[in-house]
């Protein structure tokens, strides 16, 4: 596994007011890092400035050779189309290898489900599911513990 070194340099992001004011953070994929803070601190804001999703001031430096798979905390999801074949559709994987991964998280029983019916929880879980199929170097996830 690659060491995932990543460095917020004086990041500056505006809205109608200052979420980042000279932000520096370094992260650092030997411990398992957390951002935690109030509603509205920036957290959301700051993973999307990491993937280029927004424009920001400052600079953010990572090894671009390294997959980082984000898994964002509202997704708009196709409403019929079942979970097995949505999940197939953006990995290419096998219904086996697939069965075997919602059989881990226990919600193998939604996989002919269309994506319409499914709880939020279970939608988290699929999303988990697709970045881990997609096998990448770090995973970086916003409010993963919604649902």
């Amino acid at each position: 596994m690659s060491i995932i070194q990543i460095s917020f340099r004086h990041l500056y992001k505006k809205y109608h007011y200052p979420v980042f004011n000279d932000y520096n953070l370094d992260i650092d994929n030997r411990k398992i890092n957390f951002i935690m803070g109030i509603n509205g601190s920036g957290k959301t804001t700051l993973i999307k400035c990491l993937f280029n999703l927004i424009n920001y001031q400052g600079e953010i430096k990572f090894n671009k050779n390294i997959k980082l798979i984000y898994i964002p905390e509202k997704v708009f999801l196709p409403d019929y189309i079942k979970m097995i074949d949505f999940i197939k559709l953006l990995t290419k994987e096998e219904d086996k290898t697939i069965l075997d991964y919602l059989s881990l998280f226990k919600i193998n029983i939604y996989s002919h489900q269309n994506l319409c019916n499914l709880s939020l929880g279970t939608r988290q879980k699929m999303l988990l599911i697709l970045g881990l199929l997609h096998k990448a170097d770090g995973y970086v996830f916003d409010e993963p513990l919604n649902g």
